[in-house]
């Protein structure tokens, strides 16, 4: 199917997300996806992509893009000297794209061990048991605020310049973060668009007390938010995020935001049957991942320039943190074995 083609009433009924011009809806103002047409449900997810025009034309703006895949793509942390400038590169390099539509830029989401292995890494911290739920997304900003100050500092400039660009707060469960954040943000005379990823069920549970510090973005994250509902390994069985606990979880989002003026999204590495769901419930947008769009709508994307940049910058990571793991077990002496005995 061509760019821009519709689907017919067969199969799931869905749609291909073309968007004839910029939706005049944005920014901020509630989406006119629920109930409107559904070409305007889709966003895109970017993980350090370089796109092409024929792609991003098609979407609703950018409802995620994952600052740590940018950071992972340079093997560089946020206090790094050069990660202010590679940032700043990619995020111009989005908003040139997308200069009337929604860009929400996610603060850095690093496990220990991820962050451990990158360059200039502020604190080298022991790994994790469990991981998934460790000192990552606003945890680590809070304990290492000079992290967090660094990577502000980064997207300083094109959140003064830009009024389109939002910034999301990764893995929250208690408003103290997001006001934390906010704060951290005004202190270096930045006011943008404010959103948080709810992907820990407390976050929905409580999802008025968010709503009332200013949010305006309620991005529902499935792939961790299923994990820990469910009590599965992250990301495996797409089928869950159908789950009839997930869908009235979903549902109690929406309920709660319905007098905010606000955007309800939801993320993950959806399949067409929950982007109708999804649709049903009546949430704004499905946040696409750009490394799926083959997978959730077949052969309309084709020749997908760094389709598989998403799989290499994973593999680097994953490299460099068994080179630092094995650099450090070098230096670490062995159990009852300590430096400077007479053994040696």
């Amino acid at each position: 199917m061509r760019f821009g083609a519709t689907r017919g009433e067969s199969g799931e009924g869905l749609t291909s997300p073309t968007i004839a011009k910029p939706f005049q809806a944005f920014p901020w103002s509630p989406p006119l996806a629920c109930g409107g047409h559904p070409k305007k449900r889709y966003q895109l997810a970017l993980s350090a992509k370089d796109i092409r025009d024929q792609v991003w034309q098609e979407f609703a703006g950018v409802g995620l893009l994952r600052g740590e895949y940018v950071l992972r793509k340079a093997g560089i942390f946020s206090t790094h000297p050069q990660a202010n400038s590679v940032i700043k590169a990619y995020l111009e390099q989005e908003r040139r794209l997308f200069p009337s539509q929604p860009v929400w830029y996610r603060l850095c989401e690093l496990e220990v061990a991820e962050a451990n292995a990158f360059a200039e890494v502020d604190h080298v911290l022991p790994v994790e048991r469990n991981p998934v739920i460790g000192l990552r997304g606003v945890r680590r900003a809070m304990r290492y605020a000079d992290s967090l100050g660094a990577e502000i500092d980064a997207i300083l400039p094109c959140l003064r310049e830009h009024r389109q660009l939002g910034v999301i707060v990764p893995f929250i469960s208690d408003p103290s973060e997001v006001a934390f954040v906010k704060t951290e943000l005004r202190r270096r005379g930045a006011s943008p668009p404010f959103g948080m990823m709810a992907e820990i069920p407390a976050a929905i549970l409580r999802l008025e007390d968010f709503l009332k510090l200013g949010v305006k973005c309620v991005l529902i994250g499935m792939n961790d938010l299923t994990g820990l509902v469910l009590g599965i390994e992250r990301g495996k069985d797409k089928a869950r995020f159908r789950h009839p606990a997930m869908r009235e979880l979903i549902s109690m989002a929406r309920a709660k935001t319905t007098a905010y003026e606000v955007t309800r999204s939801v993320a993950g590495y959806s399949d067409r049957p929950f982007l109708r769901m999804a649709a049903d419930i009546g949430i704004d947008y499905t946040v696409l991942h750009y490394s799926s769009l083959n997978d959730v709508f077949p052969g309309e994307f084709p020749n997908l320039p760094e389709q598989h940049n998403l799989r290499a910058i994973e593999e680097k990571t994953k490299r460099m943190i068994a080179d630092f793991e094995a650099t450090r077990s070098a230096f670490t002496p062995r159990a009852g074995h300590m430096r400077g005995t007479a053994s040696d």
